[in-house]
């Protein structure tokens, strides 16, 4: 089981034609919500807990596939804020990623076309530092 109080992160590519970021109201930038889309065939959105891998670990990772974390950002978003939408977080670990998981639909929500966007806007992009210094297992409050 996934606390309310954990943190999850996710990979969000450098902008092409598709826009990555806007900027929050409350400062600094969020995902837009065409990087926040499940992928056609997916069981959910693809994340990792910070509770077991670090911003840049996940970044890292890309290196497996052959692609540079160069230009690459991660955003953060709180397990409660998923789960006040009606949506679950589901722990999936991964070979690669101890600390993969997916946000899903449940039975009461489904994963529509709004639910990306709503997702976006709960979302910030972390700043070059603290994906270099946060910790697997650190907290993120804001």
């Amino acid at each position: 089981e996934i606390s309310d109080d954990e943190t999850i992160l996710r990979r969000i590519p450098p902008t092409d034609e598709v826009p990555s970021t806007q900027p929050r109201p409350e400062g600094g930038l969020r995902a837009t919500s065409a990087r926040i889309k499940k992928k056609k065939g997916e069981t959910g959105l693809s994340c990792s807990r910070l509770l077991q891998t670090s911003p840049r670990e996940l970044l890292e990772q890309l290196r497996l596939d052959d692609m540079s974390p160069k230009g690459w950002m991660v955003c953060r978003i709180h397990v409660a804020d998923v789960r006040a939408l009606g949506l679950d977080v589901v722990y999936v670990p991964a070979d690669r990623d101890p600390g993969h998981c997916e946000i899903r639909a449940t039975t009461s929500r489904s994963f529509s076309k709004s639910i990306p966007s709503i997702l976006a806007r709960k979302t910030r992009i972390l700043t070059a530092e603290e994906v270099e210094t946060l910790q697997a297992g650190d907290q993120l409050t804001e």
